[in-house]
């Protein structure tokens, strides 16, 4: 039997405030382009740290693919990746901010190829940013324990420490 902790309950609580902080800062920015990226893993479980190293792969080829060969410190391509059913069927969806010169460029089936590249059993999904739909969708599951901590960021121009909703530490920690 298990026992319930209220802890639990708090960090519900405390993710529920989080999210929806997030959630205006999702809506405040300019992304143009969401994109879901599916592991369809069939050997186990995708890791935090495997999915946060595809991540960055994927964002990595897709820079280059949009400005060049040029490798470069930061990500040239502002990203916000949030993760879904982590201990099941792992999948991120992405929020990008892609120039307008280069939107002729971002089609479905080159992310395919991008993500198929990174990761040879994923599959993708690309759409429009048109409405608030999006920040509602990718966060649906970010309340739910353990699950606040597993945004990724593009690393443009901020340091994602410097984001101030951010967890410091999660309460079991």
């Amino acid at each position: 039997m298990t026992r319930y902790d209220p802890r639990l309950g708090e960090e519900i609580e405390r993710n529920r405030k989080a999210v929806k902080e997030l959630k205006l800062y999702i809506l405040k920015q300019r992304w143009t382009h969401y994109i879901t990226l599916n592991f369809n893993w069939r050997h186990g479980r995708v890791s935090d740290a495997l999915a946060e190293r595809r991540f960055w792969e994927f964002m990595e080829a897709l820079d280059i693919f949009l400005f060049g060969n040029k490798k470069y410190r930061y990500s040239r391509t502002r990203a916000m990746g949030l993760q879904e059913n982590v201990s099941t069927n792992r999948h991120i969806h992405v929020l990008a901010q892609v120039e307008l010169p280069k939107w002729a460029k971002m089609r479905a089936q080159t992310i395919q190829n991008i993500w198929s590249s990174v990761v040879a059993s994923g599959t993708t999904d690309l759409a429009m940013v048109k409405d608030v739909g999006a920040a509602d969708y990718c966060t649906k599951q970010l309340w739910m324990p353990g699950n606040y901590d597993r945004v990724l960021y593009s690393e443009w121009s901020e340091e994602p420490e410097a984001l101030p909703w951010l967890p410091k530490k999660t309460l079991f920690d």
